[in-house]
């Protein structure tokens, strides 16, 4: 008894068509890429060239009589930026003038004051005629919303029996708006 051996067929292995088909499409994306790449690295390369040529023609048109009226020009500019913020904040500092009046008692006169820059104080140079109405002005700034701290810095007697006093308010940051 002899024992035959038949080979069998090699089984045929299944392959996953997904697979193969996300493989070509990563290779052909990857392609793809490198191509987009160099695209926009030429053509950034011919905007930078383009760009060095405008300048330059920039450059070799700028003689000095363009120079000096382009000076004038960025004075005349930064002039009308200057009257622009005073015209939009003009209404503001009205509206300040009016709430100043609205706190000021009638026998003090106020000859001088000085405003921050940033209108978060303001130094007042005032005159009255005795103590009581100088107690009476600070008592009315303390007792204004708007004015955080109130600083009696200096008093003095001036002629006639006045007083002569400067103050220091403190302004509340919502004062402007």
């Amino acid at each position: 008894m002899a024992i035959e051996i038949i080979p069998k067929p090699k089984a045929k292995k299944k392959k996953l068509k997904l697979v193969d088909l996300s493989y070509y499409a990563s290779a052909l994306l990857l392609i793809g890429l490198l191509f987009l790449y160099i695209g926009f690295y030429f053509w950034q390369a011919s905007l930078d060239k383009k760009l060095e040529v405008l300048s330059n023609t920039i450059r070799e048109n700028r003689v000095p009589k363009n120079q000096a009226l382009e000076k004038k020009i960025f004075a005349f500019k930064q002039k009308l930026d200057v009257f622009e913020t005073l015209l939009t904040t003009r209404e503001k500092s009205s509206q300040f003038f009016e709430f100043f009046k609205s706190l000021c008692q009638e026998r003090v006169f106020y000859p001088n004051f000085k405003l921050s820059m940033d209108g978060s104080s303001i130094r007042l140079a005032g005159q009255t005629e005795s103590l009581d109405v100088l107690r009476e002005q600070i008592f009315i700034f303390e007792q204004e919303e708007l004015i955080d701290e109130v600083d009696l810095s200096r008093v003095l007697i001036v002629g006639h029996g006045g007083i002569g006093f400067e103050l220091v308010l403190s302004l509340a940051p919502n004062i402007f708006k």
